[in-house]
Formats: C-alpha cells, structure tokens, sequence
C-alpha cells in the first residue's frame, strides 16, 4: 500500500512539474497514462465500452446530462478497477483568451473529479490538468468543430 502511494506521488508530481501557466510541456503518454492501448485489456474495455470523453456547453463547467450517464459508467469501471487512478484533462474551444479559457478547462474537469467522489472515487486516484484551447480535438472554426473542443477527457492509468 505505501509503495502504491508513493508511486502515485511520483507520478502526482512529475505530472505537476511538467505543467506551467502556459499549459502542459513535456509530457509523454508512457510516464503519465500507463501502458499504451492494446496492452491491457481493461484499458481497452474502458475506452471501447465506456467511453473517455465528456463534452460540456459554452462557456460552462456544469456536467451535462449526458455526461452523467458517461460518468456513472466511468465510476463503476473504476469502482471494479481498483489498481487504476484517473487524469482527467480539460479543454475548451478558442473562445477567448488563453488567461481566460485555462483555468475553465481545470474548473470543467474538477466538476466531473467532484462527481466522481461524490459516487465513491477517493480524491487521491485523480488527477486534475487544464489545457484551455492549447489541444484542439477539431482544428475549425465552426460550432460543430468548437463543441468537441469542449470536453474533459478521461485518461485511466495504472497506479
């Protein structure tokens, strides 16, 4: 159990330090999200049957209705999947500046970690980042394409 903790604050913190007011710099999938698709298969239930993005409205960090049905399935796959912490990483569309838009991206994936603990998740397994505009889904200038931008995404990685 203390190993566990540590390695989690190991990766706690070298996935803070990699981020500045700027966004996130440095990252690499293999030292914050695990192993990479394909390699364990509870991975690729959760990203095939659960789904890892939730998409909110304009302007908004409250979790839509659709959302919830997402995330109650999240909960669940995490609740049975215990060896599993999460990142969740907001985004936004480009309405605005960067100062604005960064730190609605980290209140939008707050709002879904506060949903998650509200259902039983224990804090310690999540991990919050906000990228603001910085990571498009859609690179567009349409609502359609803004829409998608607007998402948290919900990365599970071994603890």
């Amino acid at each position: 159990m203390a190993n566990d903790r540590r390695n989690f604050l190991r990766r706690f913190v070298a996935s803070a330090m990699a981020v500045s007011g700027a966004g996130v710099i440095g990252l690499t999938a293999g030292c914050v999200y695990g192993p990479p698709p394909g390699t364990d298969p509870a991975l690729d239930d959760f990203y095939s049957k659960v789904g890892s993005r939730l998409y909110f409205d304009a302007d908004s960090i409250v979790v839509r209705g659709d959302a919830k049905a997402v995330l109650d399935q999240q909960v669940a796959w995490l609740t049975e999947h215990p060896e599993f912490s999460v990142v969740l990483e907001g985004h936004t569309d480009d309405q605005g500046t960067r100062e604005y838009l960064l730190p609605v991206s980290e209140r939008m994936a707050g709002a879904v970690k506060n949903y998650m603990v509200a259902r039983g998740i224990v804090p310690e397994r999540i991990i919050v980042l906000g990228y603001g505009k910085a990571r498009p889904e859609v690179q567009d200038d349409s609502e359609a394409a803004r829409a998608r931008n607007r998402r948290v995404e919900v990365k599970p990685q071994l603890r």
